[in-house]
């Protein structure tokens, strides 16, 4: 009921008095709840520039695989995202001051690939004059895991001299796992380390005893 409520006030909204109003400046004049369903109805389209018109200039994306600052470094993430059939359904929706946070279920072609229907995160999104300042998603320990263990389970590539190949006149066939697991590792590769930290710690423990 709250999406459909959003893109009524967003579409209604557009016009007033007869004159087109941008997404952007309909955003300011509302609180940061609103600026994130405007956001997520812009990735469900693949509105790359309706997207990253909502950010401000220094901005910041902060996920598991990176940090993204500045519009630049957005604008290509935010491409990433709509080339790989980014999904995102919220819930649990909360705002205190210029701060939104609501809980995400995603889902993507790589997840997919890899055998993982969705993921579970919690977004915070900070808002200042209708345009996002900061963007944080963090992972539950139970997506962490889920991805983890598919990637873990993802059989790894045999290097063959190209001159040892059969000349079948074909296609060669793309290396998808490859590709996913460079998409996807240094996600499980955070997890990983994160989950091995304090074992590291109690080993050298061990060892100055």
């Amino acid at each position: 009921m709250r999406a459909l409520l959003a893109i009524a006030l967003l579409v209604g909204g557009l016009l007033v008095g007869g004159l087109p109003r941008t997404t952007a400046a309909l955003a300011q004049e509302e609180g940061p709840a609103l600026v994130v369903q405007i956001f997520e109805a812009a990735l469900a389209t693949g509105d790359n520039e309706g997207m990253l018109d909502l950010f401000a200039e220094d901005a910041v994306i902060a996920t598991l695989n990176g940090t993204y600052s500045g519009k630049a470094e957005i604008e290509g993430f935010l491409n990433a995202l709509v080339a790989d059939h980014f999904r995102s359904t919220s819930s649990d929706h909360q705002v205190d001051g210029d701060t939104e946070t609501h809980l995400a279920v995603v889902s993507s072609d790589q997840l997919r690939a890899l055998g993982l229907e969705s993921l579970e995160a919690r977004a915070e999104v900070v808002v200042r004059d209708g345009k996002i300042q900061s963007f944080t998603v963090t992972y539950t320990d139970e997506s962490l895991k889920m991805l983890t263990e598919a990637i873990a389970g993802v059989p790894p590539q045999e290097t063959t001299d190209p001159e040892e190949l059969p000349n079948t006149g074909g296609e060669s066939a793309p290396l998808l796992p490859l590709a996913l697991v460079g998409g996807l590792a240094l996600l499980a590769g955070l997890a990983i380390r994160r989950r091995l930290a304090p074992a590291a710690v109690r080993t050298e423990e061990s060892r100055d005893r």
